[in-house]
């Protein structure tokens, strides 16, 4: 059986969520063996198509790339927070596995 907790003032920033309509969060695993089961993945997929080769191609920094990057596909950590808020893995794990963006 999971638990539900009401997200606090900090997990509600770190989830770039609406403070006035928190979310609920599902907590770790408890010592009874109750909570998530199994394994969920979180993913980034970055496309090469003629802008971003012509910007590997001329150069461009980091920055520039990750910044068109993401006009086309979400970040790794904006997938795990999206999978915190359905309920799939908890924010500390998000937070354990990736970067801030």
């Amino acid at each position: 059986m999971r638990q539900w907790d009401e997200a606090e003032i900090a997990l509600r920033r770190a989830l770039k969520v609406d403070p006035a309509s928190p979310p609920t969060l599902y907590r770790a695993a408890t010592s009874d063996g109750s909570g998530f089961r199994g394994r969920t993945g979180i993913y980034e997929l970055i496309i090469i198509d003629d802008t971003m080769r012509t910007m590997i191609h001329d150069g461009a920094s980091e920055q520039n790339l990750e910044k068109y990057a993401r006009t086309m596909t979400p970040s790794i950590n904006a997938d795990g927070r999206r999978r915190v808020l359905q309920g799939h893995t908890t924010l500390e794990e998000v937070l354990r596995v990736t970067r801030a963006d």
